[in-house]
């Protein structure tokens, strides 16, 4: 498996505590073949803009227009220069780092808005007059060129919180710079948090978020790739809400009358949803389990899985509270989003408060079909069959026709037909 994820990694760096942190799992990740471009985004203008509000309140001896145009003038000059030098504090030990572990890296300045400016950088094509190489021993400037041109960041790294963290209860887990990234990135990113001081020893587990969406699995394959770079082990997590038809079905008795209840036959609806949709729900996530597992096992490696019970989010923001994975890794969309959303509200919000680090991938992987068990007999439908079961809502057919194909297997029969459908709906009470 080519290890395309980790070519181009884009690191933020801000020097605090969680950004160092990022700097050295960057170079962990960073293969001899990787090209680590930090970027540290200074507001030089922000500052200029706020002198200007607050000149009405210097001291009197500067309220004549000479004066204020020195001030001006010194202000603008020790804040842009101030601000390049701290930059360029702040890139160097990437640099030195890079020629340590004979790593590339290179540097880049930008003044502006943060996350705008962040985005930016990240969804461009790779271009040398844009950065300072900043080479290791033995690197060819001229091949490093080629190297770069028309490639793309394939993944971005920044520290969950900046230098405006604060530790206390009411402190928000990921800072509004990374909020705004996560959503508008159309890359890999990861979001860093600094261990607690109290942390034993390093956590060795990777958990992967299956929901059965296309993004889910393709966090499995980045997780995969992650766990033999680093050495650690993956739990991939399956968490579903089995109380939420429920609710809903329960807000809908007190709003429909009795005549609009019977025109949308509530109480049958109601009955499909109990027994076909929250029964089998952990049926349907233990299967996106089961084939993630088989995944794994594609790429040879031994993978252990664990079924959550409750909101997805909250189970796993609990999951990583108690367990403390050394990250978290999610699609940045999941099963049910269109092309429109910027990022799905589980992801958005585990990013926000989960106590580890939160890789939001956005590669997508579709698993290959499961083949059935060959003792198991090829179940067919006919038309009548297939005609029934096109009246029923579209969101039942797969676990309907499952359910079917498990009762002609019962009855010794290779084919679906309407009665043992109509036998089905009895069963379930329908």
């Amino acid at each position: 498996m080519p290890n395309e994820t980790f070519k181009n990694i884009l690191l933020c760096l801000d020097n605090s505590e969680d950004s160092r942190t990022a700097t050295r799992l960057a170079l962990a990740l960073a293969g001899t073949d990787t090209t680590i471009t930090g970027l540290h985004v200074y507001a030089a203008a922000l500052h200029t803009e706020r002198f200007s509000q607050l000149e009405q309140y210097l001291p009197e001896r500067y309220q004549n227009k000479a004066a204020l145009a020195e001030q001006r003038s010194a202000h603008t000059t020790l804040i842009t220069k101030g601000l390049e030098i701290i930059s360029d504090s702040y890139m160097a030990p990437l640099t030195t780092l890079g020629i340590e572990a004979e790593i590339k890296t290179r540097a880049i300045k930008r003044e502006g808005k943060n996350y705008r400016e962040i985005l930016n950088e990240a969804h461009k094509n790779l271009r040398n007059e844009d950065a300072t190489i900043k080479e290791g021993e033995g690197s060819d400037e001229a091949s490093l060129a080629e190297e770069d041109n028309n490639e793309t960041y394939t993944l971005t790294i920044l520290g969950a919180r900046g230098l405006g963290k604060l530790d206390t209860p009411e402190e928000d887990g990921c800072g509004s710079v990374t909020e705004r990234v996560a959503r508008g990135i159309s890359t890999d990113l990861l979001i860093v948090r600094t261990p607690p001081n109290d942390s034993k020893d390093e956590a060795h587990e990777i958990a992967v978020a299956i929901d059965g969406s296309p993004a889910s699995y393709g966090a499995l394959i980045t997780a995969i790739e992650l766990a033999k770079k680093l050495n650690k082990k993956i739990k991939i997590l399956a968490a579903f809400d089995p109380l939420y038809h429920q609710v809903a079905f329960k807000s809908l008795e007190g709003v429909l009358s009795e005549a609009d209840g019977e025109l949308f036959k509530l109480e049958e609806q109601e009955k499909l949803h109990t027994e076909i949709i929250d029964n089998n729900l952990a049926a349907l996530y233990q299967d996106h389990l089961d084939t993630a597992v088989v995944v794994a096992k594609d790429f040879e490696i031994e993978i252990s899985a664990e079924l959550l019970s409750g909101k997805p989010y909250t189970e796993l923001i609990k999951y990583a509270k108690k367990e403390k994975p050394f990250i978290l890794m999610m699609g940045k969309t999941g099963v049910h989003a269109d092309q429109e959303l910027e990022i799905g509200s589980a992801s958005e919000k585990t990013l926000r408060s989960a106590e580890c680090s939160v890789y939001i991938s956005t590669r997508p992987y579709t698993p290959a079909p499961r083949t059935r068990d060959d003792d198991l007999p090829d179940i067919s439908w006919n038309r009548e069959a297939e005609e029934t079961i096109s009246r029923i809502p579209a969101f039942a057919h797969a676990m309907v026709r499952e359910m079917a194909e498990e009762m002609a297997i019962e009855k010794n029969t290779d084919t679906v037909t309407r009665e043992l459908l109509l036998e089905l709906r009895k069963r379930i009470g329908l």
